[in-house]
């Protein structure tokens, strides 16, 4: 969660999400760019995820990092666009907390 957490905390101090956010959200038609972004992404936040869950003997680790890494990067993207009052208005822990749940769930 921490990890969860500090994104979150970056977010905030920026007033929007971070570069690796924006390259992976762009409708940019430099490929390449998002190519680099998908990859940054599993290196740094998927793989580190799918191995935590797959210790812990979930099913389909990867698959479930990457949809809850799509979930972070959602909750980044749409909590400083302030179209969720209350996602807007939790504290990043609170946050971390709903997502780290989400990950602990393996059925």
């Amino acid at each position: 969660m921490g990890s969860t957490v500090e994104a979150l905390h970056r977010a905030d101090r920026r007033g929007a999400p971070g570069p690796l956010v924006q390259a992976l959200l762009s409708r940019s038609d430099v490929a390449e760019a998002r190519t680099t972004a998908a990859d940054e992404a599993r290196t740094r936040l998927i793989s580190p995820l799918a191995n935590r869950l797959a210790a812990e003997g979930a099913d389909d680790p990867v698959g479930r990092a990457e949809v809850l890494i799509a979930c972070l990067i959602g909750v980044i993207a749409l909590r400083t666009s302030t179209s969720f009052e209350r996602l807007s208005a939790m504290r990043p822990d609170e946050i971390g907390a709903v997502l780290e749940a989400a990950a602990q769930t393996h059925t």
